[in-house]
Order: structure tokens, then sequence, then C-alpha cells
């Protein structure tokens, strides 16, 4: 277990190596002559601790992650070797609450460990995985500047994009930095002359750095950096993978739904939840509750579980869901989901879309 304490992205290195060293809250469940025989201060922490396991950052072995991982590894492979012209990277594009960045750090963590296990190499003067997130309104100098932030480095008002350009590299250099993770590309606004030349600053600094590039971001195909005036320049230097909303269309699809909502509920610390018992009651719910949104999915299922600890029960049903409080989103995509349901079964009724 472990009392780390996380931000909401480890986007400097120290912050990455304290997601490294992080391990999700693991509290077994007690029976209730355990908990009878708690005094009051040791009831409220073990409520505590219980409510950190179930906040606990962990992450979901979904069929797409396997995926994800395999054409990682494939792009691992490909960055061996000496290359004299561009090297290919990847990107993750989805919706929102995909769990994009999850998977992202994901694979940088896995990538970390491979190469300290490979180089025998522990110490912080080896930084295998670099992670940060785009600015907003990115200039040249303030993308490299978030480069620079990411490692620790001091920027002055007077230093130019390309001395704090040419510092980064030399640092990444000397750290062996071999995987760079670039969240939040859909801030670069290439049709503005500022972000377009930032989106050129960026380009160079790849052929500069001999890393795997992996770009992460909302509607990737449609943001600035690969739909705008760069498109041609970018659109051939990386392979985008796209993360979707799960479905339930198949019987494998629903079976993956399911497999996700058994994985969210053994990580429970409910003493009297049977395994299956939420997907067997409730998955038809929450598909229709989550629009298949994974980060929507877990928010809608701690929440009850949370909700359950506050009410003092021990297990989460359909009953439960129902009631526990869903993120906006999820609400807004349960909204849709009711009026279509409306439509379908109201053949007689004209759509008010379609009159008007």
């Amino acid at each position: 277990m472990s009392d780390i304490q996380l931000t909401s992205a480890p986007i400097t290195l120290d912050q990455w190596r304290r997601f490294m060293a992080y391990e999700p809250v693991i509290v077994d469940a007690l029976s209730p002559e355990q908990v009878e025989r708690l005094t009051h201060e040791e009831a409220e922490r073990y409520l505590e601790r219980r409510a950190a396991a179930i906040n606990s950052h962990d992450v979901l072995l979904t069929p797409d992650l396997d995926r994800l991982e395999r054409q990682f590894r494939v792009h691992r492979l490909g960055a061996h070797g000496p290359q004299f012209g561009p090297r290919q990277s990847m990107a993750v594009s989805g919706a929102q609450r995909l769990g994009k960045s999850t998977a992202a750090l994901h694979l940088g963590k896995l990538h970390e460990i491979t190469e300290r296990k490979k180089t025998g190499r522990a110490g912080t003067d080896f930084a295998p995985t670099l992670y940060l997130s785009t600015p907003p309104g990115a200039t040249p100098k303030t993308l490299m500047s978030a480069f620079a932030a990411a490692l620790n480095l001091p920027v002055h008002v007077r230093d130019t994009t390309e001395t704090i350009t040419a510092q980064v590299v030399d640092v990444l250099a000397s750290l062996s930095t071999s995987l760079i993770i670039v969240d939040e590309v859909q801030n670069l606004r290439t049709r503005a002359q500022s972000g377009l030349d930032a989106a050129s600053a960026l380009k160079a600094f790849m052929d500069r750095v001999p890393a795997l590039f992996l770009f992460v971001g909302v509607d990737l195909p449609d943001s600035d950096l690969f739909a705008g005036p760069m498109s041609a320049q970018m659109q051939g230097r990386v392979t985008m993978h796209y993360r979707k909303p799960m479905s339930r269309g198949t019987q494998e699809d629903r079976d993956e739904w399911d497999s996700l909502i058994d994985l969210l509920e053994e990580s429970l610390p409910l003493m009297s939840q049977p395994a299956g018992h939420l997907s067997s009651q409730a998955s038809e719910f929450l598909h229709a509750a989550t629009g298949g949104s994974i980060g929507s999915l877990r928010t809608l299922v701690r929440m009850a579980a949370l909700g359950a600890l506050i009410d003092g029960k021990e297990t989460i049903g359909l009953r439960e869901v129902k009631t526990a409080h869903r993120d906006y989103r999820a609400e807004l995509a349960a909204k849709e989901e009711h009026l279509k349901q409306t439509r379908q079964h109201s053949p007689g009724r004209p759509d008010a879309r379609s009159s008007a």
C-alpha cells in the first residue's frame, strides 16, 4: 500500500517519480463481527482507508488497452537502431472520459519499468519517460517552457525559444529519455500564427530528440495539428489509435462490457459484494447511464460504492447505481439515450427535430 499523494497528472520529473512509486491502496474487507469490535476511531480510519481504496488510481486491463499495448511495442521496436529521417510517432485520440491519459500513463510506466530492468539503471540520472501537458494557446516559447518545467529546468524571461530548446535537448540526452508523452495536444491551435509557430517548433524539436513521441488529445483527427495548416507534415509521422465508447451491440461487446464492470467490482472493499452481482443486475443500465465511457463508468461505480460505505451497506446493485451521482457528461448521455428510446417506442409520434 502507498500513501504517496498524486497530482492530477505527473507533469514534472519529481511528480513522475512519485507516480512510478505509487501503488493502489488495497484494504482487506473485515467481517461484520470484526467491524463490531472496532473502536469509533478505528472504524473511522477503516472507513477512510476503504474510501481511499475505492478512489485509488488503477488501470483497467481492457481488450482495447491490450491492442494499444501491442501497437506501442511495435513502435518501441521501430525506434531501435540508427535512423536518419523522422521517427514514426503514435497518437491516442478520442472523446473526453475514455481513459486516454490513463492509458498513456500506463504505457509510460511500462516503458520506464522495461528500460530500467534492461539497463540496470535505478538512479535519478536516468529518465526513460517524460510526460507533459500542452499549455492552452501555446506559443513556441510557452511550449518549450513546458518541456523545461517538466524537467525542472529554470526558464528566465530573457531566454529565447532556441536557448530553452537547446537546454531541453541536452538534458533529455543526459537522462537517456526515449519516450515523450505530450498530452492535451489539441491545445495547439495552428490556425493562429502563434500556434502554427509552436507546432513548427515541436516538429523541429522532434527531429532533434531520438525518442518516441506519444501524442494524446481529444478528437485529434479534427484538431488543428492533424487537420490544420501543418496537417500534411504531421499525418505521415503519426500512427493514430482511436479510443471509442464501449458498445453492447454484439454478444462479444456485451461480454467485454460485463468484464469491465466485474473488474471494477473486484476492486471494491465491500464485505458482501457477490462476484458478478453488479454486471448481472445493472449492465444495461450502466451502459445507458454512461454512454459506454470508461471514465464515467468508473465514476458512477465509485460514487455508488462510497454511498454504500456512508449508508452502512456492504453491497451495490442496480438500485445503488441508479441513485448514485454521475458526472455531468454521463447525465447528458443518459438524457440523449432516454430521448432516443422515447422516439423509438412512439412510432406514431413525429420527431420534433424532423418537424423543426
